[in-house]
């Protein structure tokens, strides 16, 4: 087995920028409408799930957009305890199956000016 990380870090700010010039555009680009109402318009949230999709993005050895992965393919939910967690779509789940992921985790945080997360990766050694 191996184990694949992603971690990303970024300003609140730049997200409360984004929403000040194109909130509309941006939110339906970025986030699937149950991520959206689950946000509920908090800057801080948003950051944390924009971070949550990057750290997967790295987690799956690709980048966003350039690999055919969309933001919207992966959507961070939670639980009924409110903890976080992964559905991944598309290319994105294609990427996982590749990948032979057997499990995905995400942590996510936010504190004053900075979003982060992190995101581990369960994959399957394909010669075992």
């Amino acid at each position: 087995m191996k184990i694949s990380c992603g971690l990303d870090l970024l300003e609140i700010s730049r997200i409360e920028r984004v929403l000040d010039m194109q909130a509309e555009r941006f939110l339906a680009r970025v986030y699937t409408p149950g991520e959206t109402a689950s946000c509920a318009g908090k800057a801080e949230s948003l950051a944390g799930y924009f971070a949550a999709k990057e750290a997967t993005a790295k987690a799956l050895g690709t980048g966003l957009m350039t690999s055919g992965i969309k933001f919207t393919d992966i959507e961070i939910c939670k639980d009924d305890r409110g903890a976080p967690y992964i559905v991944l779509k598309n290319n994105a789940k294609a990427r996982y199956q590749e990948l032979n992921g057997l499990d995905i985790a995400i942590s996510i945080t936010h504190e004053r000016s900075y979003a982060a997360a992190v995101c581990y990766l369960l994959r399957g050694d394909l010669s075992d």
